[in-house]
């Protein structure tokens, strides 16, 4: 046997019990924030990462047990904590691992020349990771609606909880004179006040992703791995349905308030999948150069330093999704289901 052989079986003796501790940890790292440290705030937004290394490794019923058993246990001390757990950090996770996970098997019927009967071949569909990551990103938005009814609503009240922590930022230090300048003029605090939940929003779906890709990736390196892995230039995909949700979307956000308000929420959240699809194209068009790696990097680092590159870069994925750029000319498979 050798030692990935003995890490596999490992793994598979003790799955409940792993899948029961990786819970703990998740709910332990998320109350962290309780205690006020910087540090929590890391900590926090890593919280989903054991969660979904537990979905993505060993069964889902357990770990599904393991949660709803924790947020009994939690509810004793804290029903608050337990049903922000639930909604913010357990549903979204073992949302995407069980999408993550799910594969459909197709039986094919195959006719061989000059052979007896026809032969069945069973070959297997996983969900691609455009379709995980929606998933994903829907149930982010969800948890962000849900984020601002628990703060106060209507939005007048959500504001006046949101105001007292703007005051504050007038007293620290390093603050820029351009946001000192917002937080002294009413109407323009106020609208300051009413961003911060919808720029959470982007933020929590930013560390949902690092924590799924981060989970699948030690999942991976450990063996126990429950699908084949996917690869971003390849396999991400966001079909044209898609793009009429996002239009949808965006026209919502032309009403009044609170549709509009609440149609931001699901905006930003398309505006990064899109944002997504557009470094897929990227990615596969740099695979084509003499150092990937050199390209990739100077990509990401000027998206860094240029936040407003994620508009071009949307529109560089509606563009794929329409005219299929990473087919044409990315030499792109056109068959994106792998099978096992």
């Amino acid at each position: 046997m050798n030692k990935n052989d003995t890490l596999t079986s490992i793994f598979r003796d003790k799955r409940l019990a792993l899948s029961a501790l990786c819970c703990v940890l998740s709910a332990a790292m998320a109350g962290s924030i309780a205690s006020g440290a910087p540090l929590s705030i890391l900590f926090l937004h890593f919280a989903p990462l054991p969660l979904m290394l537990a979905g993505l490794a060993f069964p889902l019923p357990y770990t599904i047990g393991a949660t709803a058993f924790l947020m009994v246990f939690l509810a004793s001390f804290s029903a608050y904590f337990s049903a922000l757990f639930m909604v913010g950090i357990a549903l979204p996770s073992l949302t995407a691992c069980y999408v993550a996970t799910k594969h459909y098997e197709l039986q094919l019927r195959l006719k061989i020349k000059n052979t007896a009967p026809e032969q069945t071949s069973t070959v297997y569909y996983w969900h691609n990771s455009g379709t995980i990551l929606t998933i994903l990103a829907l149930n982010c938005a969800i948890t962000a609606v849900f984020a601002v009814f628990t703060l106060g609503y209507p939005l007048d009240e959500l504001v006046s909880h949101l105001i007292p922590s703007l005051e504050a930022m007038k007293t620290m230090k390093g603050v820029p004179p351009e946001v000192l300048q917002i937080l002294e003029n009413d109407e323009m605090r106020t609208a300051f006040a009413l961003a911060i939940p919808v720029g959470g929003t982007a933020i929590w779906l930013s560390a949902m992703m690092i924590c799924l890709y981060c989970a699948a990736r030690l999942a991976r390196y450990l063996h126990i791995l429950q699908r084949p892995w996917l690869d971003l230039a390849h396999e991400y995909e966001l079909n044209t349905i898609a793009i009429v949700i996002t239009a949808a979307v965006l026209a919502c956000v032309m009403l009044p308030n609170p549709i509009g308000y609440f149609a931001q929420f699901f905006a930003v959240v398309f505006l990064i999948l899109w944002a997504i699809a557009g470094a897929a194209v990227v990615h596969v068009f740099a695979r084509q150069t003499p150092m990937p790696m050199l390209a990739l990097t100077i990509f990401y680092l000027l998206l860094t330093l240029a936040s407003w590159l994620i508009l071009p870069m949307a529109l560089v994925g509606v563009f794929d999704a329409l005219l299929g750029l990473r087919t044409k000319y990315g030499n792109r498979p056109s068959i994106s289901s792998p099978s096992p």
